[in-house]
């Protein structure tokens, strides 16, 4: 195969699961947001029975999202050390054209090794991917299950407290 069209392939690969990785990080981070959302905005603390719903919900989610997460963050890793090598492999074919090459080098000779900047393809490892989530996964399950100050209307305390304290 030739370098250049094995630089552009694995280039192709690595922002095809660079998307899906983002793609199951977006639907991870709705499903959260979502889940925060309305066990912080409701107005009165969430039934027992819905809190556990959530919890269950939310676990079997997250673990299946977690386990791919971490598969797709592994895959991204190595196609970002594939990419590293394939562009290492074909600097120095770029430009094809003769009259491109010496415009590039008249103009910035570094223009040429700095082109593809191939350090910021430096994905994060699928152990930083599982750390992370699980830290977030803790953040739902805190706002799930922690009684959320609300603040209340005063009108609305001394109806609770009528409604507590009525003799």
């Amino acid at each position: 195969m030739d370098p250049t069209d094995h630089a552009r392939a694995a280039l192709e690969f690595y922002v095809s699961v660079a998307n899906l990785t983002s793609a199951y990080w977006g639907v991870y981070l709705i499903a959260a947001a979502l889940i925060i959302g309305y066990t912080v905005a409701a107005k009165t603390r969430p039934s027992l029975r819905l809190r556990s719903g959530l919890t269950i919900g939310f676990l079997l989610f997250s673990i299946a999202n977690l386990s791919v997460l971490v598969n797709k963050h592994s895959l991204l890793a190595a196609a970002a050390a594939e990419v590293v090598v394939a562009v290492g492999n074909v600097k120095d074919r770029w430009p094809e054209s003769k009259e491109l090459r010496d415009k590039t080098d008249t103009v910035c000779s570094g223009l040429r090794n700095t082109f593809i900047p191939v350090d910021c393809l430096q994905a994060p490892s699928g152990r930083t991917a599982f750390w992370f989530h699980i830290s977030l996964d803790l953040v739902v399950l805190i706002a799930i299950w922690h009684d959320v100050r609300r603040k209340r209307l005063p009108s609305e305390m001394r109806e609770d407290h009528a409604r507590h304290f009525r003799p």
